[in-house]
């Protein structure tokens, strides 16, 4: 598997067009550690192994290639937080309104002819039964 360190790379592809070309090289290991991605003639950006940035969890083991992973990941998400946080500063704010100052309503409401009508009538109900009734009922169904 692996992963974009550029974010701002997706950018770079040609809308609603996902598909790219990767090219690599094996390091002595048998391994690619780095892809290259290109769309047609087009260098999108690079991409890493993520299986070869992986660091142990206990820190008493740690080994000093584990303390250049974790350094390495700490950098790569501060980096896709400021991302986050730099494209949430460009989003417009939102504010409360006094609806009474608003263009809007005050041209709405300057020829608006009120007509009052009369409140609708409630139908009247009758909730008295008759208790024998109801017995016969009862009874017929058993």
């Amino acid at each position: 598997m692996v992963m974009l360190p550029f974010y701002n790379s997706l950018a770079r592809l040609k809308p609603n067009c996902y598909d790219v070309e990767a090219y690599y090289m094996k390091n002595n290991e048998g391994n690619a550690e780095m892809v290259y991605l290109y769309q047609g003639d087009r260098y999108i950006g690079e991409a890493y192994d993520v299986e070869s940035k992986r660091y142990n969890d206990c820190r008493a083991e740690w080994t000093d290639e584990d303390k250049e992973n974790y350094l390495f990941q700490n950098k790569e998400q501060a980096k896709f937080h400021k991302l986050v946080k730099d494209i949430k500063a460009e989003l417009p704010k939102l504010g409360v309104q006094d609806v009474w100052e608003s263009d809007f309503i005050s041209e709405a409401t300057s020829d608006v002819e009120i007509i009052e009508t009369p409140p609708a009538q409630q139908p009247e109900y009758d909730y008295e039964f008759d208790m024998e009734d109801i017995e016969a009922f009862a009874k017929s169904m058993c």
